[in-house]
């Protein structure tokens, strides 16, 4: 008599429909936090990321600007040595472009003489008038 009320094929297709209809839900709501561990994995692991690069381009700046300094230091140096001892040859420097004193402070850096600094500097300033 139940068979005739409740058919075997309807049975099966109401419990199979009944028991998807719950599985979706259940896999949704156990997917839903092992995505969300993994997102604060991933934002975690961007944010030290990030402070590592600052960090780095911090140090990177200081290391920089320490030789700018140096730098600085030398080619103070080398304007006082150049006024102290070749007076005439200052004065035509101070008169030369900055991007031009910068040329004459680094050929006199990688080496060359005197001499040579004071022909440059002299070339350079009778070729700018």
């Amino acid at each position: 008599m139940l068979r005739r009320i409740f058919p075997k094929k309807a049975r099966s297709r109401t419990v199979g429909l009944s028991f998807v209809s719950l599985l979706v839900p259940a896999c949704l709501l156990l997917v839903s936090p092992i995505l969300h561990s993994e997102d604060a994995y991933l934002d975690a692991l961007r944010l030290e990321e990030e402070r590592l690069n600052d960090k780095e381009s911090a140090d990177r700046d200081e290391v920089k600007s320490e030789s700018v300094a140096s730098s600085d230091d030398q080619r103070a140096k080398f304007e006082n040595e150049l006024e102290a001892s070749y007076r005439g040859t200052f004065l035509f420097y101070t008169k030369l472009p900055a991007k031009s004193q910068e040329e004459v402070f680094r050929e006199r850096q990688q080496g060359a003489s005197i001499d040579e600094v004071r022909k440059t500097i002299m070339n350079r300033y009778l070729h700018s008038h």
